[in-house]
């Protein structure tokens, strides 16, 4: 795939599944050997593998933030790598890495 189409499938993760809950589009948009090299909320790293996990994760991040909008800020594409800077928001409403609601 173009840098460009690495693009867009990593904007309809965002948009599409993060956004607006197609967990089931993953399947067709992650690798199987998928690895999440990501910091949750804690400042720690977290490495999960699959598909699964990173739906469980997702899962996890909107039953926690309701409303749930991402602004892009920067995605760049070399080859077959892409990564985005995003901007996140919605209220706390539900308990998070262990974190209770905050409603903010």
């Amino acid at each position: 795939m173009s840098p460009e189409e690495n693009k867009a499938m990593l904007r309809r993760m965002i948009h599409e599944v993060i956004v607006g809950g197609d967990l089931e589009l993953m399947d067709q948009l992650v690798a199987p050997d998928f690895i999440n090299h990501n910091v949750v909320g804690t400042g720690e790293t977290s490495q999960a593998l699959g598909v699964e996990n990173f739906r469980q994760e997702i899962l996890a991040l909107r039953s926690a933030l309701t409303d749930l909008a991402i602004d892009e800020v920067h995605v760049l594409a070399d080859g077959d790598y892409v990564i985005a800077h995003v901007r996140g928001r919605g209220p706390h409403t539900g308990e998070f890495g262990g974190v209770p609601p905050t409603g903010k």
